[in-house]
């Protein structure tokens, strides 16, 4: 539980970042609306000002979830003609979303991959 609540406490904190450097390149205080919303397994970021921009506007997964739910996140981007993108945890991907995915016309675009190591271990080490 300590591990899915830093996970998903990170990545709330990434989604609240991307809206304040939104906010931030805004020419006029009441230009942009960037939001940051979560629900069950979700975090959604939308700007309806922005619909094209995919880094503001992005459907992030970082729990396993039904793919019921990834369609009423979906459609929610989609009834306010929001172009996004969509982030997923390593951990939260299954055959279900993923074919759900694809059907909607996603593919990768970009792999970002983090690297870990123990403090114990030395580059010596084989």
């Amino acid at each position: 539980m300590f591990q899915d609540d830093n996970i998903r406490m990170s990545i709330l904190l990434e989604a609240q970042y991307a809206c304040f450097n939104r906010r931030r390149s805004l020419r006029r205080a009441d230009e942009g609306q960037p939001s940051v919303q979560e629900t069950s397994g979700l975090i959604q970021i939308m700007d309806p000002s922005d619909p094209q921009n995919s880094y503001v506007n992005r459907l992030i997964i970082w729990q396993p979830i039904s793919e019921h739910v990834l369609i009423d996140a979906m459609k929610q981007y989609e009834t306010q003609n929001i172009a996004f993108s969509v982030d997923t945890m390593p951990h939260a991907i299954h055959a279900g979303l993923s074919t759900r995915l694809i059907h909607a016309g996603f593919a990768p675009a970009m792999e970002i991959m983090f690297l870990q190591r123990s403090m114990q271990e030395t580059l010596g080490d084989n």
